[in-house]
């Protein structure tokens, strides 16, 4: 398991919940995430968006990794 922030519905803050880790396929890579910012962009779009696909489709994108 590892710990991810959720979003759980509009407007709502983002909750850190246990989540199973993804299964690693032939030619990818396992990183372990050191620390994960949440740009203010993501925040707007969370805070602002109709539409939840929209929001499921942003991923983080400041991130310190370990290989």
């Amino acid at each position: 398991m590892m710990k991810a922030a959720v979003v759980t519905g509009f407007t709502e803050h983002l909750e850190i919940k246990q989540v199973p880790i993804s299964k690693v396929g032939s030619i990818d890579v396992l990183v372990k995430n050191i620390a994960c910012g949440v740009c203010h962009s993501d925040l707007h779009l969370v805070e602002s968006s109709q539409n939840i696909q929209e929001i499921l489709k942003t991923t983080a994108h400041e991130l310190s990794l370990s290989i």
